[in-house]
């Protein structure tokens, strides 16, 4: 089955982003974004030390 198309998972990145209040890591993409952000894949140790305290906060929604 092919993935999402990009211009809606774009969309879900940038509300994301404005639920967080910040940037993502620069490392995420829109699909990573979209996964970690909503809870569907989890935060790694990577992504906990480039959120600092902030990781504390996902899921952002969910």
């Amino acid at each position: 089955m092919p993935g999402p198309v990009a211009g809606p998972v774009a969309e879900v990145r940038r509300v994301l982003v404005g639920l967080h209040g910040g940037p993502f890591p620069a490392s995420w993409d829109d699909r990573t974004a979209a996964l970690r952000g909503t809870g569907r894949a989890p935060l790694d140790d990577a992504d906990r030390a480039a959120l600092g305290a902030a990781a504390g906060r996902f899921p952002l929604v969910g």
